[in-house]
């Protein structure tokens, strides 16, 4: 035990030193980046992006915002993944962390859990690590496996946390597996523990998620047998589900619930009821629920914001109304880019280039630095408009800033490349993810298929076969190929892809049901046209 809390407190130490250092790079780096940002506001003619410019064998990169479970990726040494496995194989015990960050890298790939379960077992049993083990396990939604594992630790003379218990019963409910959630339950009472307030929030969470308010009102009372009282993520949850029922009641209730508690009040509540009635179109309400919150002081956040935008965005007068007190905010350093964010998804959804470059030059003013969604989000509105030349200079940013992309970024950037027909840089893309373990997804696909199509029919089809291996194929991959046989007027393709289609009942537009009839009736396929036009009674 002792030797335990001696290696616990050099590992601590360890981190808390390397975590300092990481923060005073990442500081420097930023007061460097933001000098130079300044200068990017016009076109950068001398410097066009390619991919080819990133360096992606860098083995420290400065990364100001990754995901620490995948940058570069490595770790202690300069050891790959693939090195410490192979050290474990040999009996070699690396730090605990160290095997929990291999178990999350891995954990959509069941061939490579089971290789790493088999070293585990085989090697010197550790707490933290079995906690992992089993987590992961969860994910892949193998109760049988958790059940194993947990009467494992016991040949082990290991104890499992209430921590991991509490992680399990997450872990199945969001499943909906409740049957398994139920057995973890059982099984956390046979080791002793009992729920603790974190148990009962994900409990309420998931029956809310069902709509089962019985069982939810069953938790609640059976928290207050064990004389516990609700926190605010537990209020948070039930805000969230009786606003989306539109239940102005219940959230009154617990409004008032909360102040008996001396809670601070939450906008949650309202967020989820302004939300509920936008989307009604019921401005009236949403008025009054704004002025509800005013009268009992309950401060707007980022979403409640974000939420009036989207509800008032057919209403320009109202929209600026929103933005000029949302500027009066005094927002923390996240927040600030995520209102930002709000503001340009909703300038770029109307297309308002104007506003738009106001707002992309305000946060240079204010020295906000963007992050991965405001990237995805500006590159998608200057191609939508075509200034292409701001494109370029994003891409520059981007590079300068060493964000690492994830898969929405990805896809922002095939999508660009692919409609400029620059399939080298499309290529490099797609590299890329490969290194960064990112995994194309339907929509990836689709945007290949269109641009590539353009030039190569055999590729575009290829592309499709691939999908169909994966069962990745949607109804926008048979739309956007048959958009370009229409083009070439193979009309005997369109027959094979529709009938194909309609055979695997996948949901179609109306508007595009509609299209294809028309056009196979021009054509002079009466019998085809009726068939395709049939399936609206049955489509959703």
């Amino acid at each position: 035990l002792n030797f335990d809390v001696l290696m616990l407190t050099i590992l601590s130490t360890r981190v808390l030193t390397l975590t300092l250092f990481r923060r005073y790079c990442v500081k420097a780096a930023e007061k460097d980046i933001l000098s130079g940002i300044t200068h990017i506001s016009k076109p950068l003619e001398s410097q066009r992006f390619s991919f080819r410019d990133v360096n992606p064998t860098l083995s420290t990169p400065l990364v100001v915002e990754s995901d620490p479970w995948n940058e570069s990726i490595r770790w202690h040494l300069n050891e790959t993944p693939e090195e410490v496995i192979d050290k474990m194989r040999k009996g070699q015990d690396p730090i605990p962390t160290t095997v929990v960050r291999l178990l999350k890298l891995y954990q959509h790939d069941r061939a490579k859990i089971e290789d790493l379960t088999k070293i585990i077992q085989n090697g010197r049993p550790n707490i933290i690590v079995f906690d992992g083990l089993i987590s992961t396990w969860g994910k892949l939604g193998d109760l049988e496996k958790v059940t194993q594992l947990l009467e494992q630790l016991n040949s082990f003379s290991l104890r499992p946390t209430d921590r991991l218990f509490n992680s399990l019963i997450h872990i199945f409910g969001r499943k909906r597996d409740f049957q398994a959630m139920n057995r973890i339950l059982l099984q956390m009472h046979h080791y002793g523990f009992k729920p603790n307030l974190y148990t009962f929030t994900t409990m309420i969470a998931n029956f809310a998620k069902i709509n089962d308010e019985k069982t939810i009102l069953m938790v609640r009372n059976q928290m207050e047998r064990l004389g516990m009282k609700p926190n605010q993520s537990v209020f948070n949850v039930l805000f969230d589900y009786y606003g989306k029922k539109g239940d102005k009641d219940s959230i009154d209730k617990l409004n008032q619930e909360m102040a008996q508690l001396e809670l601070s009040p939450s906008p949650v509540g309202y967020n989820t009821l302004l939300s509920y009635f936008g989307k009604k179109n019921d401005l009236d309400t949403v008025a009054q629920l704004r002025d509800e919150m005013k009268t009992k002081q309950i401060k707007p956040d980022l979403v409640t914001y974000a939420t009036l935008i989207d509800v008032y965005h057919n209403r320009p007068d109202l929209v600026e109304e929103v933005v000029s007190e949302s500027s009066e905010n005094d927002w923390s350093q996240k927040d600030r880019v995520g209102y930002y964010n709000v503001l340009l998804k909703h300038y770029g959804k109307l297309s308002n280039l104007k506003r738009t470059i106001e707002i992309h030059e305000e946060m240079k003013k204010n020295e906000v630095l963007p992050d991965k969604f405001t990237f995805v989000t500006l590159i998608t509105t200057y191609m939508k408009l075509n200034q292409l030349e701001r494109v370029e200079e994003l891409l520059v940013m981007l590079r300068s800033l060493r964000i690492a992309p994830e898969l929405p970024l990805f896809n922002t950037l095939l999508n660009y490349f692919g409609k400029l027909n620059r399939f080298d840089d499309v290529q490099l893309v797609i590299d890329e993810m490969g290194r960064q373990k990112v995994n194309l997804d339907s929509f990836s696909y689709n945007i290949l298929i269109l641009h590539r199509g353009r030039e190569d029919l055999y590729a575009a089809l290829n592309l499709k076969a691939q999908m169909d291996q994966k069962n990745m194929t949607d109804a926008c991959t048979y739309i956007t190929l048959m958009s370009h046989f229409k083009t070439h007027r193979n009309s005997q393709m369109m027959r094979t892809l529709w009938t194909e289609l309609l055979q695997r009942k996948l949901p179609i537009k109306k508007s595009e049901i509609e299209s294809a009839s028309r056009y196979f009736a021009s054509i002079g396929d009466l019998e085809m046209s009726s068939s395709v036009l049939a399936t609206l009674q049955n489509n959703t």
